[in-house]
């Protein structure tokens, strides 16, 4: 009933009349936008309770709906990454204990074996990867869902003042001017299409951390790496060792406070021990300070990396950005993206004379939960980009002929005059 009347205030018999007799797509457009005065006049009426809660008419309390929504998806990531931190750390310093230093050897790591075998040590290598990776995501879907978080109730507050406004405006007056309220109603629209989109990505940040903990839970974990992973949190002991420099290069940072820390370079984890461990991700301890190289900042696991780093930081940066185009799974997760395109894809990279193989290989892309941001005119195929190069590139050389359609009729016969043959006749001498 509240939406027959919405609609009768929006049209007259008359623009219902002229409606129908409309295209179909100018009967699209119009009904777009009735669609939003339509939602812009419930929300109204809604906010001024003549709408009974609950009642058949009432719509959904979406910014209610959202922020709980969003609170408790905060909250479930806060308590997933913990737990994922937790292990990690663990199961950082049970790798770091596979090795011990040796500076007059050429990898200046050797491997020890410690209290693990081989088979255990890849294993655990690799579950620390993934469990990083995992983290790095969590992370990011933390800070998108508070920045979520933080619009809807800056939202929530501007719709709450425009409806202010108008009850003000709309307040003792019998009718008002179309071109005066009809703005503010599409006004309101905009904010619940707002809250019905953040809902939409609240689904799918939910189906995302569904799947990211179903394989951060790796079931048959052997006795040894879970029993270091089970153990009380180890935390890193407060050293009196800080981190010296050996090169003028390089500066030494000591940051008293996390919140005052700057960005760190490969998100923090040991360039040295990533390098030289083929591609171990331990985190550095940003309490023996920071190193500053270039207008960035590094941090190590320990003073001894930071030494070693110190003398060649570019063989290092170099060999971390090699590992990068071999693996192309740490890209991401050590923010080389940008490093990548200013060090060169070829540096370091694959040989020359490497054979490369080709073969066929599908790849499925997510499409956009939200239909605004779906782009219908994508291409997925290059021929199909190869082909419409091919045809722009012909168009280029080709000429345009012009053929005369119009007043066509008035073409002229040309007729030619020719003289008809002329009959001639020899006359020869007749024979006795």
């Amino acid at each position: 009933k509240e939406a027959e009347a919405a609609v009768t205030s929006v049209m007259s018999t008359k623009d219902v009349i002229k409606f129908i007799h409309l295209s179909q797509f100018k009967k699209r457009r119009q009904l777009q936008e009735i669609i939003k005065l339509v939602t812009g006049i419930r929300i109204y009426n809604r906010a001024r309770s003549e709408i009974p809660a609950g009642s058949e008419d009432d719509i959904d309390d979406l910014p209610r709906l959202l922020v709980t929504s969003i609170s408790t998806m905060q909250t479930m990531i806060e308590e997933g990454l913990a737990r994922i931190t937790k292990s990690v750390t663990n199961l950082e310093k049970a790798l770091e204990e596979c090795f011990e230093w040796d500076l007059k050897s050429a990898n200046m790591l050797n491997y020890t074996k410690a209290y693990i075998t081989d088979e255990e040590y890849d294993f655990a290598k690799t579950l620390l990867s993934l469990w990083q990776l995992t983290a790095f995501i969590l992370r990011t879907m933390l800070k998108n869902v508070s920045r979520n978080l933080y619009e809807q109730l800056k939202s929530e507050d501007e719709m709450r003042s425009k409806i202010l406004l108008m009850m003000d405006k709309l307040s003792c007056k019998v009718g008002v001017p179309s071109k005066d309220v009809f703005p503010d109603f599409l006004e309101l629209f905009q904010h619940w299409k707002g809250f019905q989109s953040r809902l939409v990505l609240v689904n799918e940040y939910n189906k995302m951390l569904k799947k990211m903990m179903e394989y951060a839970d790796v079931p048959e974990i052997p006795v040894a790496i879970l029993r270091a992973i089970e153990d009380e949190l180890w935390l890193p002991e407060d050293s009196e060792d800080l981190i010296m420099t050996a090169s003028n290069s390089i500066e030494v940072v000591h940051v008293k406070d996390d919140s005052t820390s700057p960005l760190i370079e490969f998100s923090g984890f040991c360039p040295v021990w990533l390098a030289l461990t083929d591609g171990i991700l331990l985190t550095g301890n940003k309490k023996i300070g920071l190193m500053k190289y270039i207008d960035k900042y590094y941090a190590f696991r320990d003073t001894k990396a930071a030494m070693i780093f110190s003398h060649s930081p570019d063989t290092f940066i170099s060999k971390i950005y090699t590992f990068g185009r071999q693996n192309p799974e740490y890209i991401d997760i050590l923010h080389l993206r940008n490093g990548l395109k200013s060090h060169g894809w070829g540096m370091g990279g694959w040989s020359r004379h490497r054979r490369h193989f080709k073969r066929d290989k599908l790849v499925q892309t997510e499409v956009h939960p939200l239909p605004d941001s779906q782009d219908y005119r994508y291409k997925h195929s290059i021929w199909d980009l190869k082909k419409e190069a091919c045809q722009l590139a012909d168009l280029r050389h080709r000429r345009t002929h012009s053929t005369q359609t119009r007043l066509s009729h008035w073409k002229r016969w040309v007729t030619s005059q020719t003289y008809a043959t002329k009959v001639a006749d020899s006359q020869t001498v007749k024979d006795n």
